[in-house]
């Protein structure tokens, strides 16, 4: 689960993204479009809310950045994440690398590679 501090910096990340992106190029959300971009071998940050009530909806996700390894990591609220991204509630979002807001990406990927590998 990513700290507060952590949270606040990804969700600022996205916010930023939003704005920079206007085709939403660099930026997937929702199970289908997270999964689609896993699987194209695209680099950048898998952010997961952590109140999911069925935790099925996107539990083959970790596995799935784990045989591709790509970060990812856990964020407290579902409705927090949609609406830095201006969604309704969202389940699970992944961002890539863009210029126009790289030193957050930056920011967000060091602090994710700093959490802890969850126990296999």
């Amino acid at each position: 689960m990513a700290t507060k501090k952590l949270t606040l910096k990804i969700y600022r990340a996205l916010r930023k993204l939003v704005k920079a992106d206007l085709r939403n190029s660099h930026i997937a959300f929702g199970v289908k479009g997270v999964q689609k971009k896993i699987r194209r071998n695209a680099k950048g940050v898998v952010i997961l809310a952590g109140d999911v009530s069925t935790i099925d909806l996107y539990s083959h996700l970790p596995v799935l950045c784990e045989d591709k390894e790509i970060p990812y990591c856990y964020v407290p609220s579902r409705e927090d994440l949609g609406r830095s991204i201006n969604s309704e509630a969202v389940i699970c979002a992944f961002m890539e690398r863009h210029e126009d807001y790289a030193k957050y990406f930056d920011r967000c990927l060091e602090g994710v590679l700093e959490l802890p590998m969850p126990i296999t």
